[in-house]
């Protein structure tokens, strides 16, 4: 059986444990408790927990229930990453943890309990029981514990204290590459890009395809305008996630700072298909179509994204300002005053004074040689 995210995280330390059952036993019990172990190793936990259960119940009709026995069938039964099992897991870890007598034996069964409650996406719980068990763990048990809390506050989006969890997690777990992509994200989050973005280069490095660390990585390069990095990382994104449209988002982004527009234009256009009202995407596509002096298509974005952003917005009033300007271009006079105008009500500037005095004389000189016509 292919091991499951908990079997990954606490299967190898029970591996680590003696055979040796406690008191006087029958070979044939003793030959159940090896075969279970056996048949655990191999990954048969089918087989394991058939024969965990007949130990187990062997001490308890001796009136000496052994915590040992209980904690290996709660593991057995979430490593068989039967979700359906997972409640009785829990119940058999929560029997081993009041008969357990020594620190190895408590760590196990707290983290085993914690490591239950992460798959389950039980964050706080998992969190609570993995602090529990930090009292019984040696260093290297502290970074197991240390990235159980990490990923757990991860997905709380606690991501101050994610990055102090997953600094220790990546210290003795360096070979994790989703590790690093969290703890960069953590950091980018934190507003500590330059923490960030190490971080998040190592995790590409560790797994190519990494779509955390290629994404934040991009995206940091995207907002310091380092566009050739950006459309790098983006391209290599792209390449094993097609289907992400966050991640052209940012391609077509960093095209559009490049002066590659058509190539800008098929990414945008992209993720509208699968996200028709993203506005941002919309006015970038815009700015695109303005970009290639196609008018026509500029304004219909612009208009399509005018209301898509917050009334009274800063953005809104760019985008007026850009929907002016288009208009303006191609003679479209009165079109261009109302939306000059429209911006300049949000936040005036000289750039808009003078754009709404310069259409104003043109619409008076157009109505004067009207006039000069008919006479």
């Amino acid at each position: 059986m292919k091991a499951n995210r908990y079997t990954a995280a606490i299967v190898g330390a029970a591996l680590a444990i003696s055979f040796v059952l406690p008191g006087a036993v029958s070979a044939q019990d003793d030959d159940k408790w090896r075969n279970a172990f056996s048949a655990f190793q191999r990954g048969d936990y089918a087989q394991a927990e058939t024969q965990f259960r007949e130990v187990c119940t062997y001490y308890e009709d001796q009136g000496q229930p052994w915590g040992w026995c209980h904690m290996m069938l709660g593991t057995t039964l979430a490593a068989s990453g039967v979700v359906s099992k997972r409640q009785e897991a829990l119940a058999q870890l929560e029997i081993a943890k009041e008969l357990v007598a020594n620190d190895g034996e408590r760590y196990m069964t707290h983290n085993g309990i914690a490591q239950i409650h992460l798959v389950s996406r039980n964050w706080t719980r998992a969190i609570d029981s993995a602090n529990d068990a930090r009292a019984f763990a040696n260093a290297e048990q502290q970074g197991v514990l240390a990235k159980t809390k990490g990923q757990a506050y991860y997905n709380l989006q606690d991501f101050g204290s994610a990055a102090r969890e997953l600094e220790i997690a990546v210290t003795t777990r360096g070979n994790e590459a989703n590790l690093f992509a969290q703890l960069g994200h953590s950091y980018f989050e934190n507003n500590e890009k330059e923490k960030a973005l190490p971080q998040l280069v190592k995790a590409a490095q560790l797994d190519r395809n990494n779509r955390i660390g290629l994404f934040f990585a991009a995206r940091i390069h995207l907002d310091d305008g380092n566009f050739e990095q950006a459309i790098a990382l983006a391209e290599r994104a792209i390449q094993a996630h097609p289907q992400d449209t966050s991640i052209r988002d940012i391609l077509g982004t960093a095209y559009l700072g490049e002066d590659r527009f058509q190539e800008a234009e098929q990414q945008f256009l992209v993720v509208l298909q699968d996200r028709p009202n993203k506005q941002l995407t919309i006015y970038n596509l815009a700015q695109a179509y303005t970009a290639m002096k196609d008018w026509p298509r500029a304004i219909e974005q612009y208009q399509k994204a005018q209301n898509l952003f917050a009334a009274g917005s800063p953005m809104q009033a760019r985008l007026l300002y850009d929907l002016g300007v288009a208009f303006e271009t191609i003679s479209r006079n009165e079109d261009a005053l109302r939306a000059y105008k429209d911006s300049a009500a949000i936040s005036e500037n000289v750039d808009k004074t003078d754009a709404i005095e310069r259409v104003e004389e043109r619409i008076r000189r157009a109505k004067g040689k009207g006039k000069g016509g008919s006479g």
